[in-house]
């Protein structure tokens, strides 16, 4: 299990004068972070700095820049806040517009972080699990006893498919699927019909 931002969250403040404008995303890939920086600097084509960092859970990718700031000042500061979070498969990007007054070197390591951590605040946070989607065809008779069932476990619909028979598509975490299915013949008597289908990693929020 691991932690991530669904979707995108978003932030500004003013420091001395100068204006801090931040955003987040979720990413899976790395391209994907790249795109979404270009994105963010082409929105901002007069800004004086755009910052970054980001991190990717597969292959366990770290990468940040300072972009013109001074070295430490910036990329890293955004980068811990995420660390400390705990957080994977994020991108941040903190751009600075210059207001004329110097903030220092800890002045804009303050700045930088609070760009992030307000970001972080604004977003959603959810939890990613190992899962398993289940296919679970059954007569309608059993239609409240598999839901309860169900409601037992952290869970989450994909798809209902009413005809014949119900027909459920499901996704469960993976350590508590073979108690589900257990669950499940045992109380109908084993006239439930489950496939386990493929492993994924999702939210089940």
């Amino acid at each position: 299990m691991y932690k991530t931002i669904k979707g995108q969250s978003f932030s500004e403040f003013v420091e001395k004068k100068s204006r801090f404008i931040s955003y987040g995303s979720h990413v899976t890939y790395e391209e994907e972070a790249i795109n979404f920086i270009k994105s963010i600097k082409d929105k901002h084509m007069s800004v004086t700095h755009t910052v970054y960092a980001y991190i990717l859970k597969k292959n366990q990718i770290q990468k940040y820049s300072d972009d013109g700031e001074p070295r430490g000042t910036a990329g890293i500061p955004v980068m811990n806040v995420l660390v400390r979070a705990q957080l994977f498969d994020i991108v941040v990007v903190v751009t600075r517009y210059f207001g004329g007054i110097l903030l220092g070197a800890s002045g804009l390591v303050r700045a930088y972080s609070k760009g992030c951590k307000l970001v972080v605040e604004n977003a959603k946070i959810i939890s990613i699990h190992d899962c398993r989607k289940l296919l679970l065809n059954f007569n309608y008779t059993f239609y409240q006893r598999v839901k309860a069932i169900l409601s037992n476990y952290h869970h989450k619909i994909i798809n209902t498919v009413y005809k014949d028979n119900i027909i459920v598509e499901a996704i469960i975490r993976q350590s508590s699927c073979e108690k589900l299915v257990e669950d499940i013949l045992s109380s109908t008597s084993g006239q439930v019909s489950i496939k386990i289908l493929n492993s994924l990693e999702t939210s089940l929020d």
